[in-house]
């Protein structure tokens, strides 16, 4: 418990995590220049994010589960994990997503962010994971769509149509984007996840048409979850039967 404090400039790791620390971030003297692992998940740790930018060697961010506000800022070209899932940030994600050669996963649930988010342009991203904020504007898009194995937009105030850039290389696992304001039919080429796709989950949207018969094609597919939406006709016996209900 209570706050840490330290005074060393060579400190490369950091791992505090699963504890009951509080104070504000920049005040422990955990960042130094060598810093290449941060992770202080689920503490109480409040105040704002410093600017990261700088520690050049930074490869894993983890914040997890804490007290941190403010606005995201501008991350080091060489992280690979940014974790800041359930804290109170505020403001825009203004990521400049094709400077991060190395970015594998971005996860940000459960906060307080805003604005819209465009294109996705990122040619490592792996999982990227935004439910649960106040995003709006159109469904964001991928510029490496078919390389990510997780999408999670879901609960948030994004509203068009689905991407439909999906071909047969498509390692999509899990796509969340339940309660939205997302309209227009579920695009037929998802089916060229059939090797990957585990969870498909678009409920309480605008959804309309009927589901693709392509759907027969997700053999590995568990959940599929399209309540409260305006799909019309049955779920064929094909597509049904290949489900893992």
């Amino acid at each position: 418990t209570g706050s840490l404090s330290f005074n060393s400039s060579y400190l490369q790791e950091v791992y505090c995590a699963y504890n009951y620390f509080t104070g504000s971030l920049i005040s422990t003297g955990l960042f130094t220049p060598y810093l290449d692992y941060y992770n202080i998940e689920s503490n109480y740790f409040s105040g704002s994010i410093p600017y990261l930018a700088n520690y050049t060697d930074l490869v894993t961010f983890n914040i997890q589960f804490n007290y941190i506000s403010g606005i995201l800022p501008q991350l080091p070209e060489n992280i690979v994990y940014f974790f800041a899932t359930s804290n109170q940030l505020t403001g825009p994600l203004t990521i400049q997503w094709d400077k991060y050669l190395s970015l594998k996963e971005y996860l940000a649930t459960d906060n307080l962010l805003t604005g819209t988010l465009a294109n996705i342009d990122s040619i490592s991203l792996d999982k990227f994971y935004v439910d649960y904020n106040f995003f709006t504007g159109e469904v964001p898009t991928f510029s490496n769509l078919n390389s990510l194995s997780l999408i999670g937009i879901a609960n948030n105030h994004f509203f068009g149509k689905l991407p439909e850039e999906f071909d047969t290389s498509c390692k999509l696992t899990d796509y969340y984007f339940q309660f939205n304001y997302i309209e227009g039919t579920i695009p037929s080429n998802i089916g060229n996840c059939g090797l990957s796709m585990v969870f498909f989950e678009g409920s309480h949207n605008y959804l309309t048409g009927t589901i693709p018969n392509t759907f027969r094609k997700l053999k590995r597919l568990e959940r599929l979850t399209l309540s409260e939406n305006l799909l019309s006709n049955s779920l064929s016996e094909a597509v049904f039967n290949n489900l893992k209900l």
